[in-house]
């Protein structure tokens, strides 16, 4: 699971599959990853931002970041009130680039920022995870770990959370940070290594 500005869930398989909205990608010889990757992904959670920071602007505030504020209102107690059901599809899906997100589930009870920003998160994370049930009943495949990377969730405990809760499994965060960067170069000393010993 990688959650920066993009999102997108690698799933490792023996065999090839391709479905609605997952494609196969050559690893090796032998394996392939299966991709699910959302066309809006981390950058919803941006947008929020942009939103309340456009507001708070217009209201006579500075316009500066509001993620400080947003995990605010993620770490105070959350009350029983239930989160905003938000479909983070702002940028369509790869296989329908035209559809939209949808907000649904709002009430005067939870009529508040801190529900419709789990509601953002909480859309993020149930869009990887339905592409991830693909995989699993197109491949029977069920893993037991989950390996997290990409500032989003790094930096995000309240999504690190909703993950968990979402796939069962408390995500493990890898230590190495830009790590697209870093499996670039790996993979660049791999090859390097490979041809000095031919």
């Amino acid at each position: 699971m990688n959650i920066g500005t993009g999102s997108q869930i690698s799933v490792l398989s023996d065999s090839w599959f391709e479905g609605p909205g997952i494609e196969a990608r050559p690893l090796t010889a032998d394996s392939y990853l299966l991709v699910g990757a959302a066309l809006c992904g981390g950058a919803a959670y941006a947008a929020l931002e942009h939103f309340f920071r456009e507001y708070a602007a217009a209201a006579g505030g500075k316009d500066q970041p509001q993620y400080g504020i947003m995990q605010s209102f993620l770490t105070a107690p959350r009350g029983s009130a239930q989160d905003w059901q938000i479909r983070t599809t702002f940028s369509g899906t790869r296989e329908n680039p035209k559809d939209t997100g949808s907000v649904t589930g709002i009430r005067l009870d939870n009529f508040h920022p801190a529900a419709m920003i789990r509601g953002v998160l909480n859309g993020m994370v149930r869009e990887l995870h339905d592409l991830y049930r693909v995989i699993q009943s197109g491949t029977g495949i069920t893993r037991t770990r989950l390996i997290a990377s990409g500032n989003g969730i790094r930096k995000n405990s309240a999504l690190q959370d909703i993950l968990q809760e979402c796939f069962g499994m408390k995500p493990e965060i890898e230590q190495h940070e830009e790590e697209a960067a870093f499996g670039a170069a790996l993979f660049a000393h791999s090859a390097l290594s490979q041809n000095e010993s031919a």
